[in-house]
């Protein structure tokens, strides 16, 4: 991970906006945060610490407490953090819980902790589980791995070298991706676990599936104590026997079941029941039919009545017609009467409408007067519109008039600033290739380093190659037989193989290595002697050749020191001419630009901007005499453009009133004309209306007559009666119905009845009874024998079977289990080492840490000191064995890390830290450390430990990793070229790259 552009809003000590860009830290490699005591340097790493997890960069610092105290109520305190991981970029975007303004109405509200990020792809996470899930799986590490690996707080860089085993092994689990071991483990376990409910659950099993069987009526096991335990061919011999004797009993009974069945069913006394049925049934069908005969003269009179009523229902439809046609001919008469009415209001509006639309000619003339009226004054008060238009454009050309004479004067000042340019151009070239000298030997030192690693390792593995070929010529060396290196016959003390054999390939690989740095190494060496030789054409006060610089390392020093305060001082000197130039004409740049590096360009500009000016002075003179001209005409007019706006008012008014009048009578005479010609129409319709409804009324009348003497109706009193019982017609029809099918059903059904017991005789029930129940006893008896032996032999089968295949199943359990557990307790730590299997796999990982960290260790403490895994067998277990101690190279000790003074347990912290990220790179692809931030430290230091530790830093930016560090230490920054200034002031710090 590498930040590359982080802005802070109201965040700590900065109580604005505050941006930072890190690209000059990233192609430097390094850069130094500077600033007094409380300006906000460690405010920084808090906050790119918080922008990834929501927490500040030490643990004694709360995400609450991160808004500045000097912001406004009304700035809500965020941080937005861009880093790069490889070549892909990711945007996030943190805010702490924080009390501030609320947006709308007085007082305040509480914002909670948000946070958002942005995937490369344009894909957005905006939850706060999301976003830390993320990060986490991004950077391949939680936030308190963070602060051990990469973000080395004040006054906790030694978490790391410190850390017990336990913390270590859920670090390194996570970048290494050894939880899979752990996993491995856990999973063996669990299946020992299961594996053991396995077989007790098999063993439960039988024990009941043996219950059973004796429960079930097994007898033979009942004296056999723990039976489940058995051997399946004694248990079998016990249950078979048995099987097959409760077999023979079951198909006994079931046979004598099937014979009283048969005779049961013989008897066949439901039959007999069903026919006694049949002759009661014929008896009660013949009494009903009785009844309903007696019934037969009330049942012609509902008939009767029911004719009646069909024949009123015809008549009285005629009766209702005629009564409507009466009421819509009184409907016509009134509606008659209104429309004269309105016939007559309409004739009267049609007159008065006439009257006014005699005076239309002499409202068009008003109307065309004020139309005209309206357009002088608006051709009035476009004249003054376009003098206004004339005042503001000659205003314009009087600002541009005065840019041109202030670029001209600037001109002058630029002439000045080029005559200086050249001296300025030189400096910036000698700073150029100083930069470029430096660059090429610290990369000269880091080949130097990578070549001496490659040179150390393959030594290393060549002996060990040497080793092993000893190793393979002893094992086939016998007794008496000539050694074929030395001829002895005799071999007292064989070579052994001490670890995995290394082969011809590799140690051939190995070497190819080792040239491959040395070439480099020598054409990093010509590269500084190329930019040496392009130096000391430009400063010739060096004082030694460069290949002196390729045998001492404190030529080497010496040489980067001197460079680095030649460089500050050419910056320094072209500042200052820049400044004393910017004191005279402070619109000289900061630095030269392109546009100033011609003087004849800088001439002929202000050439032409001389004739510019000139030219439009006297265009400008010209427009000001023309535009005094009109005002002169238009003061003599005497109209004003509030004057004109309030005539135009008053004429627009008076325009739509003359409109409004002519609309309202052109409307009034369309609106009387169509009334009077609908309400004559109306008339005419409604009196034609009443002439034949009249008629109709008549005729119907007529035929009401006539139809009422052909129903049959002798008197009105019949017809009424008739309409009354119209309510009971359902009643009546329902009651006749019912008769009619009751009589229908009740003289099939005794005719059926007869047809079916014709010359048959009633059956004795009592006896039939009798029989059919003594042999249904019998039967309930044999069916009740033949079930328990049916079922019992079925279900012992069942079980049986069961208990068998319980039997082969256990076997298998018992040998699996034997296995895993043997593999669980040796994977567990029960085995001579007594770690577990994922400490194995750490502890490997462990050694190769600490073997690159002793490299920068050696490097930064002048070989005195060296980090040991610590071997102490009282701390051995399944989470131990990931310690640390430290070797005193002076007198040969060997003691815990906790006893390193400040100095000397920064640099262990340091080197330790280097080293991790060192092996991360080379084992893990997923997790990449590219950067290191320290916060103080260096002041523990003394000056040779110092420069040995800021030369271990510096060689870091070879390997395309970024390191940021806080120091009031002197030395880093005449060391380190990229500074962040952190400076406090009244209103809030500020923090930029100088």
């Amino acid at each position: 991970m590498k930040p590359l552009f982080l802005t802070m809003t109201a965040f700590g000590p900065f109580a604005g906006r505050v941006e930072i860009d890190f690209s000059a830290a990233v192609t430097n490699g390094i850069f130094l945060i500077s600033g007094r005591t409380g300006a906000g340097k460690t405010t920084i790493f808090d906050a790119i610490t918080f922008a990834l997890y929501g927490k500040a960069s030490g643990s004694s610092r709360r995400s609450e407490d991160f808004r500045s105290k000097n912001a406004a109520s009304s700035t809500e305190c965020s941080v937005e953090l861009t880093f790069a991981l490889g070549d892909r970029q990711y945007t996030v975007w943190r805010q702490p819980r924080q009390v501030v303004e609320k947006r709308r109405g007085t007082g305040t509200r509480v914002a909670e902790h948000r946070a958002q990020l942005t995937l490369p792809g344009g894909q957005v996470l905006g939850s706060l589980s999301e976003v830390d899930q993320k990060i986490s799986e991004l950077l391949g590490m939680n936030c308190e791995q963070f602060r051990k690996i990469i973000m080395l707080a004040q006054g906790e860089f030694r978490q790391l070298l410190e850390a017990p085993s336990r913390t270590k092994m859920e670090l390194f689990r996570r970048i290494f991706g050894t939880g899979e071991y752990e996993r491995f483990t856990k999973r063996l376990g669990e299946r020992k676990q299961q594996l053991e409910a396995e077989a007790a659950v098999h063993t439960g099993v039988r024990q009941r599936l043996v219950d059973a069987l004796v429960e079930g009526g097994v007898t033979p096991l009942t004296a056999v104590p723990n039976a489940a335990h058995l051997p399946l061919e004694t248990v079998e011999g016990m249950v078979n026997p048995w099987l097959s004797q409760r077999t023979d009993q079951a198909k006994q009974w079931h046979k004598q079941l099937e014979e009283l069945t048969a005779r049961r069913e013989k008897l066949d006394l439901a039959g007999a029941k069903a026919l006694w049925d049949k002759f009661a049934q014929l008896e009660t069908l013949s009494e009903e039919l009785k009844a309903l005969e007696k019934q037969t003269p009330e049942a012609e009179k509902w008939q009767a009545r029911l004719t009646a009523i069909g024949e009123a229902r015809i008549i009285r439809p005629l009766e209702e017609e005629r009564a409507q046609l009466l009421v819509r001919l009184k409907g016509y008469e009134k509606e008659l009467e209104e429309q004269k009415r309105l016939l007559q209001e309409g004739k009267e509006a049609l007159a008065l409408a006439e009257a006014q639309q005699a005076l239309a000619p002499q409202r068009q003339k008003e109307l065309e007067e004020t139309v005209a009226a309206l357009a002088r004054l608006e051709q009035q008060r476009q004249q003054l519109r376009q003098l206004e238009e004339q005042r503001a454009s000659l205003k314009k050309d009087q600002q541009t008039l005065e840019d041109l004479q202030r670029k001209l004067k600037a001109n002058g000042s630029q002439l000045e600033w080029a005559q200086t340019q050249g001296a300025i151009e030189k400096i910036d070239r000698e700073a150029f290739q100083i930069d470029q000298l430096l660059k090429a030997i610290d990369e000269m030192g880091y080949c130097m380093m990578e070549h001496q690693t490659r040179l150390d390792v393959y030594q290393s593995q060549y002996t060990m190659f040497i080793q092993s070929q000893a190793a393979v010529i002893a094992g086939r060396l016998r007794e008496g037989v000539p050694c074929p290196v030395c001829g002895s016959l005799q071999h007292p003390s064989k070579a052994t193989m001490t670890g995995e054999p290394v082969t011809e390939e590799q140690i051939h690989h190995l070497h190819e290595q080792m040239n491959a740095a040395y070439n480099s190494l020598n054409a990093a060496r010509e590269r500084v002697q190329s930019n040496y030789l392009r130096l000391q054409q430009l400063e010739e006060s060096l004082t030694f050749p460069p290949e002196e610089i390729y045998k001492n390392n404190e030529q080497i020093l010496t040489l980067k020191t001197k460079l680095v305060r030649e460089r500050q001082q050419l910056t320094l000197s072209a500042d200052s001419c820049l400044a004393d130039l910017r004191m005279y004409d402070p619109s000289i740049p900061r630095r030269p630009g392109a546009e100033l590096r011609d003087m004849a360009a800088i001439t002929r500009q202000k050439e032409e901007l001389t004739a510019q000016t000139a030219a439009l002075e006297g265009a400008l003179n010209a427009r000001q005499a023309t535009v005094k001209e009109q005002e002169r005409q238009l003061n003599a007019q005497g109209i004003s453009e509030e004057e004109s706006r309030r005539q135009a008012k008053e004429l627009e008014e008076r325009q739509g009133r003359i409109r409004r009048e002519m609309e309202e009578a052109n409307k009034g005479m369309q609106q009387a004309s169509r009334q009077v010609e609908s309400a004559s129409a109306k008339v005419g319709q409604l009196e034609k209306l009443l002439t034949d409804g009249k008629a109709e009324e008549g005729e119907k009348k007529r035929q009401l007559i006539h139809v009422m003497e052909e129903s049959g109706f002798k008197t009105r009193e019949a017809y009424t009666a008739a309409l009354e019982d119209r309510s009971k017609e359902g009643e009546l029809t329902a009651k006749l119905n019912r008769w009619r099918e009751g009589k229908i059903s009740l003289e099939a059904r005794t005719t059926a009845l007869k047809e079916e017991i014709k010359d048959r005789q009633r059956p004795d029930l009592a006896e039939l009874t009798r029989q059919e129940e003594e042999l249904r006893c019998r039967e309930e008896e044999a069916r009740k024998q033949w079930t328990v032996l049916e079922a019992s032999v079925t279900l012992c089968g069942k079980q049986w079977k069961q208990l068998r295949e319980e039997f082969r199943t256990s076997a298998r359990t018992d040998e699996e289990y034997r296995l895993v557990a043997k593999l669980y307790r040796c994977a567990n730590g029960d085995n001579p080492k007594a770690i577990n299997f994922e400490t194995y796999i750490l502890g490997a990982y462990f050694e190769d840490i600490i073997k690159v960290s002793n490299r920068h260790l050696a490097r930064m403490t002048d070989g005195r000191y060296q980090l040991l895994h610590k071997e102490d067998p009282a701390s051995h277990g399944a989470r131990s064995g990931l310690d640390l101690e430290v070797l005193d190279n002076d007198n040969g000790q060997k003691r815990p890390v906790t006893t390193l003074s400040g100095g000397e347990g920064f640099k262990a912290s340091l080197a330790l830290a280097l080293g991790l990220a060192d092996v991360v790179q080379m084992y893990s692809g997923a997790i990449r450390l590219e950067t290191l931030f320290i916060d103080e430290g260096f002041g523990t230091l003394d000056q040779e430990s110092l420069e040995s530790a800021v030369d271990t830093l510096l060689a870091l930016r070879n390997d395309g990793r970024m390191v940021g560090v806080i120091s009031h230490v002197e030395l880093l920054r005449e060391r380190i070229p990229a500074v962040l200034q952190v400076e406090h002031t009244p209103n809030g710090s500020t923090a930029r790259f100088v």
